[in-house]
């Protein structure tokens, strides 16, 4: 895929400098951040800006706003409005990720809207390219960032963190974006008072993770196969008290089967070669980012297996997987087939589904597909 790189002068002289005022003790915060920013790009150029944040032993957030005023200009949290404001770029890139999962997807930011639930602000993009359920009660922080900050080569972007400095969605622009449009949305979203993020780095631990003990299985079973619609398996978790992975651990494998950690990539691999349309979601807590259809360039390079088509792009870390599961959830359009990986830590790294709309039943060649990669598992459980 080809990114845009020709922008950069332009939107320099478009967004006006601003000279921002923070307090001594954050100023010498940020410039030791650079300082070691640059050290680190003298041995690494290509690093990216996640994998950089990590090695100095700071955020992507607080890299980024170590930059303020110097190509990198924060954003107001008014997320709705920046959000439709972006369906008048053009052409954009969408970006989400988890510790284990890249998912970018080439597309439109049409046909948006919110709602607010109580604390919980939601949104949705409903567009066959950029799918996407948003959870804006989980951003803290944004950026418009208008440098390369490392490998990715790409000039300008929007990005989004959470209050723990996490991304939790990035918009890239491309080629055929309109940039006159994008300066534009800079220049009125800007914070001209951003300061360095006030980060707690604790180190979360899944301890408070709800787990079997207690449990009744009998109980979550017997709801789990009287659900009507695949919505309901979050109220169905909360109400026992207990989360998605230990769920799955209880279920018998009629309805959750734990296949081996590679099923994923033996999945796309199938849904490649029979050209079988898949919905593939991958997400974090403040963003799902979803692709409908099919599959072709796949290519393994180190520990990453990678979906490189014209328009999507996936990036999915197999050392980072620890279990991989098939499961099958009633509704009124028949049983929903999914295999999902998740992570050491027990997150969700990403969800593969065959293409369907609601009303519409499962895909046979779907299932098809899914019964060959547990097929996988019987056959290494015999060796």
């Amino acid at each position: 895929m080809k990114h845009n790189t020709g922008t950069r002068s332009i939107l320099r002289r478009s967004i006006k400098l601003t000279t921002l005022s923070h307090a001594s003790g954050q100023n010498e915060v940020a410039g030791r951040i650079r300082q070691q920013f640059v050290e680190l790009t003298k041995d690494e150029p290509h690093i990216h800006a996640r994998n950089a944040a990590q090695k100095i032993g700071i955020t992507e957030a607080e890299l980024l706003a170590s930059h303020l005023g110097s190509g990198v200009y924060g954003l107001t949290a008014d997320w709705e409005n920046i959000l439709l404001a972006a369906a008048m770029l053009g052409e954009l890139r969408a970006i989400t990720r988890n510790d284990a999962c890249v998912h970018e997807r080439i597309g439109h930011y049409e046909n948006l809207s919110f709602s607010k639930h109580g604390p919980r602000h939601m949104g949705l993009a409903l567009n066959p390219e950029i799918d996407l359920r948003l959870f804006l009660h989980q951003w803290r922080y944004g950026y418009a960032v208008m440098e390369n900050m490392g490998k990715s080569g790409r000039a300008s972007s929007l990005q989004f963190f959470d209050e723990d400095g996490h991304a939790v969605h990035k918009i890239y622009t491309t080629d055929n974006t309109n940039t006159t449009a994008y300066c534009e949305l800079v220049n009125q979203f800007k914070d001209e008072a951003c300061e360095f993020p006030h980060i707690a780095h604790i180190k979360h631990t899944h301890e408070s993770r709800p787990g079997k003990a207690g449990t009744d299985a009998a109980a979550l079973e017997r709801d789990w196969r009287a659900m009507r619609d695949v919505h309901e398996f979050f109220p169905l978790l909360k109400k026992h008290n207990v989360s998605r992975l230990s769920a799955l651990g209880l279920m018998p494998k009629d309805l959750a089967n734990q296949i081996t950690v590679n099923g994923v990539q033996r999945a796309l691999q199938e849904a490649a070669a029979r050209a079988c349309e898949i919905m593939v979601f991958v997400g974090n807590g403040g963003c799902i980012q979803i692709h409908s259809g099919t599959v072709s360039n796949l290519k393994q390079i180190g520990p990453w297996f990678n979906v490189l088509d014209e328009r999507f792009d996936l990036h999915l870390n197999g050392e980072k997987i620890e279990q991989c599961w098939v499961t099958r959830k009633p509704s009124d359009d028949g049983v929903i087939t999914s295999i999902e990986a998740y992570d050491e830590g027990g997150e969700l790294a990403i969800q593969l589904f065959g293409k369907r709309k609601p009303g519409d039943p499962e895909l046979s060649l779907w299932r098809d597909i899914v019964k060959a990669c547990e097929c996988t598992l019987n056959d290494a459980e015999t060796v």
